[in-house]
């Protein structure tokens, strides 16, 4: 995923360079052009990153649910053996 997001931003910044190399625009609209390309993949970046961020947390609180009924099932068959065998 993160390569993935590197990767698009590595050629959004080929991309931008290509244009201006073959552009015929005053320097000042192909930097600026430049300028808003890097920004559009910066946020492409930021965007996939927060989505990755909030899978991770969803996944570690779920884990988290299961470990704690996990723990519970075994405290209370272990309560139970203990009424059996006593």
């Amino acid at each position: 995923m993160a390569e993935d997001c590197a990767g698009i931003s590595c050629w959004l910044g080929v991309g931008a360079d290509l244009g201006v190399l073959f552009a015929q625009k005053s320097r000042k609209e192909a930097r600026d052009e430049t300028v808003d390309a890097a920004r559009h993949g910066v946020n492409v970046v930021v965007a996939q990153a927060n989505i990755l961020a909030h899978r991770t947390e969803k996944t570690f609180e779920d884990t988290n649910q299961h470990l704690k009924e996990a723990a519970e099932a075994v405290g209370q068959a272990y309560r139970e053996a203990r009424i059996i065998s006593a």
